[in-house]
């Protein structure tokens, strides 16, 4: 008698997406972010079960889920894409870009950033320039010393 779930079902992915995925995987300049992804999603593709690729490629069951989740849950939009308006179809290099975006890191939450890029340009413009040049006693910029307890 089994444990647990069943083994997820492989993938779908056209014989098109899987070729891209494969020429990608290969070369030297793909981010490695991107290697990984893409090896989930081509194991994947051939039925391997999340734990075979946990254990083939070294990282944690839910990066495998996620991935997996994230190609599952694009797929409809990718085969549409792939299609192109009017069944026209695309290039090989848009449908790529396309299924690599599809492997983005989505946007983190957090706080807004509290300064605006104008006020960040003008902190790098300033640090790019000598204390002298604002009649400043230091030749270089740095970070005060402050010894504990001695700034309230």
């Amino acid at each position: 008698m089994g444990r647990g779930k069943p083994p997820a079902a492989a993938i779908a992915m056209s014989e098109r997406q899987q070729r891209l995925l494969e020429t990608e995987s290969r070369k030297r300049t793909t981010l490695r972010q991107y290697e990984q992804r893409i090896a989930i999603l081509l194991r994947a593709s051939k039925g391997q079960s999340n734990a075979e690729i946990k254990r083939a490629l070294g990282l944690s069951l839910e990066t495998v889920k996620t991935w997996r989740k994230r190609w599952n849950d694009n797929y409809g939009r990718l085969i549409a894409f792939e299609q192109g308006q009017q069944g026209q179809g695309v290039s090989d290099s848009e449908l790529l870009r396309h299924m690599l975006l599809t492997l983005k890191d989505s946007p983190r939450s957090g706080s807004p950033h509290t300064i605006s890029l104008a006020q960040k340009q003008q902190i790098v413009a300033l640090a790019c320039r000598k204390p002298s040049d604002f009649n400043l006693p230091f030749t270089a910029w740095s970070h005060p010393y402050w010894p504990p307890g001695s700034h309230s």
